[in-house]
């Protein structure tokens, strides 16, 4: 077998050796780490996969820079040498550092070469020295209508609420405010389906269609807690409460009560809510009648009055039917004329006038007082009105009374004329409604009697704590022109006590003309 030649390469390894030493010097070695000087131009985009990171920058192998700012340790930075826009290179940068608010800061930016520091339209990220990592952009023109980042400041500028501003100056949702100020709206505005609308109107409408009415308004008094103290509300369809009254589209009001006053003539009505009296006020007639609306009223007349009644006694028989307070004054002239009826058969009956006339009391003048009978019947003893008369200078008062003269020996007392001056048609009299002494009486017990008196002086001292004056009787003063008899004379003696009869005088023709002279001397 023939021998082979071999090469020794064993004095090659330090010319290896060498060789690497130059190229690690000249050249990018595909492993270990190198520093690249010089600008190196890629002609076509290489595909290589890199691990991360790409590329590390650190304080260990940078040095501060300037620009974009003194404080800025390092930054990667890109140009287009080869593109122009306007005439002017792009360029961009990324600059990472700590900012002279002691906030570590990484910015993006771009800018026209030669204007490096230019930090116009910089996206950055903060970091402080405590607290949460927030990125800041360019704030654009509260204007702006673009895809530029809306930035908080921007946002603030469009006047939207945000979560740390006070609600006190915004109308809330889900809050109870207070809005003060005029507020003016365009357009119509829905409160919980109420509408309030552009034609400035208020239209309510309830939530349910099963709800028997067409909406409220409710008012709370003084803030009350109530319900409600007062409420409009459509109650039915066309109609109207407020309060409880009721108000229909007829323009039918309804009410429980009417206050106030009211205009106009009511086309109907059934009754008056409150019956009225109808009072008769004339002097001499008196009566009433309740009225209601509801039908015809009968007013009832009847003179003005007293009766006088006594029972099965009379022990009380003076009753009083009449009187005058007590007069001061000069001159007064106070009159009254009664029918006085017995009204039953044989009771009698006369007409009495009583006239009283107070003189100048300023020169001792006192008063004078006449009770007269302008006539009377038989029947009716003169003594059946008598007066009790207090005659004294600016004290002068009357009190007039019928007497009785036996059980069940009642009166009625009407009146026929009113004087209360001269000339003077007047209620010069006080006329009482009725005198009376009930049954079974006696002289110690008068039991519930009323205005009766077993004297005249009784009636002084009772009334007046004092006696009369005097006591007047009334009188008979009425003149006849002719009579078919008479009870007095012209003198006002009574003729059956004062004349005698034919049947009681001598027969003259039986008498001699001797006696005669004697018997008429």
């Amino acid at each position: 077998m023939a021998s082979k030649s071999f090469i020794d390469l064993s004095g090659l390894t330090h010319y290896d050796e060498k060789l690497n030493e130059k190229l690690d010097a000249k050249y990018v070695s595909l492993t270990g780490s190198q520093t690249i000087s010089g600008t190196k131009t890629f002609t076509a985009s290489p595909a290589v996969s890199m691990p991360q990171p790409i590329a590390l920058l650190t304080n260990s192998n940078l040095t501060k820079g300037t620009n974009p700012s003194s404080n800025t340790y390092g930054n990667i930075m890109f140009q287009d040498k080869t593109s122009t826009v306007n005439m002017v290179k792009r360029a961009g940068s990324l600059d990472f550092g700590v900012n002279t608010s002691g906030q570590t800061e990484v910015s993006m930016r771009a800018f026209d070469w030669g204007q490096e520091t230019n930090t116009n339209g910089a996206i950055s990220i903060y970091y402080p020295k405590s607290g949460t990592p927030y990125t800041a952009a360019p704030t654009p023109a509260s204007s702006d209508n673009s895809t530029k980042i809306a930035t908080t400041a921007f946002v603030k500028a469009q006047g939207y609420l945000t979560s740390h501003q006070s609600l006190s100056n915004y109308v809330t949702l889900d809050t109870a405010q207070t809005i003060t100020g005029a507020k003016t709206f365009t357009s119509d505005i829905s409160l919980n389906s109420r509408q309030i609308n552009s034609a400035s109107c208020i239209e309510f409408k309830p939530t349910s269609a099963t709800a028997n009415h067409g909406g409220y308004l409710d008012f709370h008094f003084n803030q009350s807690n109530a319900d409600y103290t007062s409420r409009i509300i459509e109650s039915a369809s066309g109609t109207l409460s407020i309060n409880n009254v009721t108000i229909t589209s007829g323009k039918v009001v309804t009410a429980t009560t009417f206050s106030g006053t009211l205009s106009g003539n009511a086309s109907t009505a059934t009754k008056l809510t409150t019956a009225r009296t109808i009072s008769a006020g004339d002097l001499e007639f008196q009566g009433s009648a309740s009225f209601d609306g509801s039908g015809n009223a009968n007013l009832n007349i009847t003179q003005h009055r007293c009766i006088a009644s006594n029972g099965n006694t009379n022990y009380y028989p003076f009753h009083r039917i009449a009187y005058i307070p007590t007069l001061t004054g000069n001159y007064q002239d106070r009159g009254i004329t009664l029918l006085i009826s017995r009204d039953y058969s044989g009771g009698g009956w006369g007409i009495c006038r009583i006239i009283l006339r107070t003189n100048n009391a300023t020169s001792g003048g006192t008063a004078s007082l006449n009770v007269q009978w302008l006539v009377r019947s038989s029947e009716l003893p003169a003594d059946s009105i008598q007066a009790g008369f207090c005659n004294a200078a600016n004290a002068s008062y009357v009190d007039v009374f019928y007497k009785s003269h036996g059980g069940y020996n009642s009166a009625v007392c009407r009146v026929l004329a009113h004087t209360n001056s001269r000339a003077s048609i007047g209620r010069g009299f006080t006329l009482l409604a009725s005198s009376n002494e009930v049954s079974n009486t006696t002289t110690e017990d008068p039991k519930t009697s009323v205005e009766s008196y077993a004297t005249i002086a009784a009636a002084g001292t009772t009334l007046h704590s004092q006696n009369y004056t005097s006591t007047i009787v009334a009188s008979d003063v009425g003149v006849v022109g002719s009579a078919t008899k008479a009870t007095q004379d012209a003198s006002g003696n009574v003729i059956t006590a004062t004349y005698a009869t034919k049947s009681e005088l001598p027969d003259i023709s039986a008498i001699a003309a001797s006696q005669i002279d004697t018997l008429f001397a």
